[in-house]
């Protein structure tokens, strides 16, 4: 029961981390960042660990990695969203996996006075469904972690995303597409050596 109960208090305290102060937090990423792996990695091969808790602490951290863990390099959008997200549904499969995006997303537009909108939710069910596809039981090797993120990159980051701001906010559909374009190249090599690395770090320790 102790690794259950650090387990909720953890996922309590991201949770509250997800909410308030976020510049004196954006101040302290390493530190964050380092503290949330260790965490993870403790927690995750708990065999006592349940269904929900999983769940819960993925979507904790995906809030946590939308609000903080971004930097803005002119159009490019450096984020770690993608993470949490891709390990929801290797972990899970890809409909529980969309599911726990879902509700990270919703949640996270709520928590910073937003409405969650149709297009941007359909995107995050996408993510979730195709990295599931690609890698829930499967190997993680790089030639399914390539295929995988280069497809999310085309058709969901670049061509929804683009259609998605040019129906929300009126942006010309072909200059979204130019700039996210540009974003959807750049986070190519960053989601796959990220989700390669982090698997390797804690896959063989994760029993469910």
């Amino acid at each position: 029961m102790a690794g259950e109960r650090e387990v909720v208090l953890c996922t309590k305290s991201i949770f509250v981390l997800a909410v308030s102060f976020p510049h004196s937090a954006a101040a302290k990423k390493p530190y964050i960042l380092r503290s949330i792996c260790e965490r993870m990695i403790c927690m995750i091969k708990t065999n006592r660990v349940k269904f929900l808790t999983y769940g819960a602490l993925l979507i904790a951290v995906n809030i946590v990695a939308t609000r903080i863990f971004a930097v803005n390099i002119g159009v490019v959008r450096i984020s770690s969203t993608f993470l949490p997200q891709a390990l929801g549904s290797i972990i899970f499969g890809p409909w529980i996996g969309a599911v726990l995006a879902l509700i990270a997303d919703v949640l996270g537009q709520l928590m910073t006075g937003g409405m969650p909108w149709l297009g941007f939710c359909i995107s995050t069910v996408l993510y979730g469904i195709s990295y599931g596809a690609f890698l829930y039981k499967r190997p993680k090797n790089y030639k399914n972690i390539i295929i995988c993120v280069i497809l999310q990159q085309i058709f969901i980051d670049a061509l929804l995303g683009s259609l998605w701001f040019y129906h929300y906010m009126g942006t010309p559909f072909l200059g979204a597409l130019a700039a996210r374009s540009i974003d959807a190249v750049a986070m190519i090599p960053v989601k796959i050596f990220v989700i390669k690395y982090i698997w390797k770090l804690i896959g063989d320790r994760i029993k469910l």
